[in-house]
């Protein structure tokens, strides 16, 4: 019983962090903050890629898209292993130029929150 409230409150918790979370970063892709991004994401989020693919990558995602301007979130998962407390959720946000669905997934390690990985799929990115 006890360890089902804990594990309860854990997850609550990292629902919210992950939430303030995906707002911070979506005004950092609006502010081009693209070295701080890489930066301060796990290093899950930037294996099999170059500092400067990731960087080229968040760039086109804001050239393309424009600014960020409203977000719904429409789903949250919180699992747990021994690598960490992954929560990842999903959004349906309006950009200036187009919608995009958005995924992030947070690990949250030593009471640290991190990106772990970023998924954008938009029409608007197809386009030049």
């Amino acid at each position: 019983m006890i360890l089902e409230l804990y594990l309860a409150r854990s997850r609550e918790r990292s629902r919210d962090r992950s939430a303030q979370g995906s707002r911070k970063e979506v005004l950092k892709l609006n502010a081009e903050e693209y070295e701080e991004i890489f930066r301060e994401a796990d290093e899950g989020f930037r294996a099999g890629q170059s500092h400067d693919e990731l960087i080229k990558f968040l760039q086109a995602v804001h050239r393309k898209l424009g600014n960020a301007d409203h977000e719904n979130q429409v789903n949250i998962r919180v699992d747990t292993n021994a690598r960490g407390t992954f929560t990842t959720t999903w959004y349906n946000t309006t950009f200036v130029n187009g919608i995009a669905s958005e995924r992030f997934t947070w690990v949250t390690g030593g009471g640290v929150l991190k990106l772990y990985a970023y998924h954008v799929e938009s029409n608007a990115l197809l386009a030049n």
